[in-house]
Parts: C-alpha cells; structure tokens; sequence
C-alpha cells in the first residue's frame, strides 16, 4: 500500500511539474509575440511620418537697385517689375528627429505695362504704342535643413538651405516679341513655422530669400533677332529677392 501510494505521489508531482513546464512555454511563447508586435509598431512608427511636403504662395519683390542714369517714365516700369507672385514647393526626407534633406523649386512671376510711348526694340527699330513685359524666376535646387516639432508635436519650425540652378525670362512686346534668357548658380535660405491644425495637416508663414547673379545672356525676337550679350567685368544682373508666403505642410 506504501509502495502503490509513493507511485501515486510521484506521477501527480511528474504531471504538476508538467503542467508548470507548458504554463510558463505558454507564457513565454506569449510574451515573444507581444514583442513581436511591439517590434512591427514601433518599425511602422519609425516609416511612418518620414516625409513631408510644404506648398507656399506669397508676395516676392527683388532686392537690386534700378539704375539713376535711365529716364524716370522707365524707372517706374523697372519698379513695377521688382514686385510679383512667388510660389514654392518642397518634398524632403526626414533623416532623424531634427535633419531633412530633399528637393525645392520656386517659382516668381511679375508683369508691367506702359501706353502710347515711343520705344526703341533691340535691332534699332522706333515706334510708338504700348509695351508689356513679364519677368520669371526659375529655381530648381537640393535642399536640406533642421525642423522642430513644438506644443504636443503639432507645430513644426523648420530653417534650411539649398543650393541649385537659377532661370531668368524676360519677355518684352513692341511692335515684335523680344525674349532675354539666362541661367547660372543659385541659392535660397528660408524660415517655416507651421501650426498645426492637425498631426500631419499644418499651414503657416515662410521667409525665404534666394537668388543668383547673372553674367550674360541672350535674345531671341520673332522676328528671328538674336544676340549674346555679356556685362562688363563686376557687372552683373541680380536676381536677389526675399518671399514672404503662407503655405501648406503635409506629413506622410
């Protein structure tokens, strides 16, 4: 009886023992998987939010003096010129918590008209009537900078440079179309802060000044003029100009 009680004993301590062995499997099986998932959110935290787009529309006016020696009725058409549209548009990669990097363009646009003057069109030609012209700025660039996100993460401060290619038109209408293009070395500083109206949806103001300067250029006419003009040496075109827009900031 001892003997069938001790054989008793030792198979209900052989299944306790067993049943303890598959508990703490389970729990450790079910352990690995909740680390497994916190392992796959915190992966889709870390892709999620990595780039973000920035779309801004403002006033633009440009930096550089009209020349004294040209007559005034040309002064005041010159200035009219200095002032128009800027529009801007950026899609970066955030490197970490603080650095982005990516690609910008911009964009500025101004137009002047005069009535019933005499003109004189680049081949000599003299006339009387109207003229309009329309300068456009064309900057294509890499850009990279720093953002914080501030209150809750909701409100993003980025400040960045780039570096790129600047495009200058210049289209005049006499009697015949006249189109100066050139082309050189840019660059463009600017300062965001976004409030956010929602974690990824942000609208806010920018300050950005860009530009380039400009050696030489060329002029085409329909009426199939052209020629190559370049400035004298420490003489330059500046396409200098500050931006002050409102825009857009989306996270992805």
């Amino acid at each position: 009886m001892k003997k069938y009680l001790l054989n008793l004993v030792v198979i209900l301590n052989s299944l306790i023992t067993s049943a303890q062995s598959d508990f703490v499997s389970d729990s450790l099986k079910s352990e690995e998987i909740t680390i497994t998932l916190q392992d796959k959110k915190t992966i889709k935290s870390k892709l999620h939010n990595k780039f973000f787009l920035t779309a801004n529309y403002g006033f633009g006016h440009r930096t550089a003096d009209i020349e004294n020696s040209i007559p005034q009725l040309e002064r005041d058409f010159q200035q009219k010129l200095k002032s128009g549209n800027s529009f801007q548009f950026k899609g970066v990669i955030k490197h970490n918590d603080f650095f982005y990097y990516g690609l910008t363009y911009s964009n500025f646009t101004s137009s002047a008209s005069l009535n019933d003057i005499i003109y004189t069109e680049p081949t000599g030609l003299e006339g009387i009537g109207n003229t309009n012209q329309t300068n456009t700025i064309n900057y294509y660039g890499l850009v990279a900078g720093f953002y914080i996100d501030l209150f809750s993460r909701r409100d993003t401060y980025c400040f960045d440079l780039s570096l790129g290619y600047i495009n200058y038109s210049e289209k005049r209408q006499f009697y015949n179309m006249y189109e100066a293009t050139a082309g050189d070395l840019g660059v463009s500083f600017d300062l965001s802060y976004y409030f956010g109206l929602t974690k990824n949806f942000k609208i806010g103001p920018t300050f950005s000044f860009s530009g380039g300067a400009i050696k030489k250029y060329e002029i085409n006419g329909s009426n199939g003029y052209y020629s190559k003009v370049k400035f004298d040496e420490n003489t330059f075109l500046s396409l200098y100009r500050i931006d002050l827009m409102i825009g857009t900031y989306f996270q992805l």
